[in-house]
């Protein structure tokens, strides 16, 4: 079964979908409920300090408090964000880790290339329409929230138009960064993510590099860095070794 076919892949995909669907409905949950939780935390702060000395402030520490307040919103919203899509995508080959898991992979009527790519576009979907779903449903609860509360709280207008306003951030990122962490996941039995993390640094830190010795940076050079690593992540993936017991997956 050498050849590759474009129609027994399709009826892999189909199958990955009926199979994979639960890990990433978890992953939605997930998600929904560090959002809520990240929300409700948020308020109770402000809640906290708009009961205490409120009126005793300043302009300077109110728009501090604004601003503490913003950051204690936003930065949490986005290490939910892309740690949820890291940490899923370092995971999408994780079934080639475990003995069982990795006959029944491997096993399966198609070759490698088949199974690759599979894997990997319904776990790629599956992933943005995951996280999609769950920003769109956590922006649409801190946007009922904040807009009742908008009139006693120092949260600024921005926090209500994010909720609402149109971004290609969701798609750009996952296509563009899971690859980053394809590829220490399918390569390291433990810590996979963490390995991305690292490789994650060092491109973007070549990317600034590049930036400040006003080098030619092209705009798809982090779709060459991700074309890169998902070749270097199929190499792997046929490398990979179902009995194998060390640190690495080869």
């Amino acid at each position: 079964m050498e050849k590759f076919s474009m129609s027994r892949c399709g009826r892999l995909i189909v199958f990955e979908c009926r199979t994979q669907w639960k890990k990433y409905l978890r992953m939605f949950l997930w998600m929904c409920g560090a959002l809520v939780a990240k929300t409700v935390v948020v308020m109770g702060v402000d809640w906290a300090r708009a009961l205490s000395r409120d009126e005793e402030m300043n302009i300077a520490q109110r728009e501090g408090a604004a601003w503490l307040l913003q950051m204690l919103y936003l930065l949490p919203a986005f290490l939910i964000f892309f740690g949820f899509v890291w940490v899923y995508g370092a995971r999408l080959f994780e079934d080639v880790h475990r003995k069982a898991t990795a006959i029944d992979l491997f096993g399966l009527p198609a070759n490698n290339g088949e199974k690759f790519l599979a894997r990997l576009l319904s776990g790629m979907v599956f992933i943005l329409l995951a996280t999609s779903a769950a920003i769109v449903l956590g922006f649409g609860f801190d946007y009922l929230v904040l807009d009742r509360l908008a009139d006693r709280t120092v949260v600024s207008d921005y926090l209500l138009m994010v909720a609402h306003e149109p971004d290609f951030l969701i798609p750009c990122v996952v296509l563009l960064t899971i690859p980053w962490f394809i590829l220490p996941g399918l390569l390291l039995r433990r810590g996979g993510w963490l390995a991305g993390l690292v490789l994650a640094g060092i491109i973007l830190l070549v990317a600034n590099w590049l930036v400040a010795k006003e080098m030619w940076f092209p705009y798809w050079y982090y779709g060459v860095i991700a074309l890169i690593c998902l070749w270097l992540s199929y190499r792997v993936f046929c490398r990979s070794q179902v009995s194998s017991t060390g640190l690495f997956n080869l």
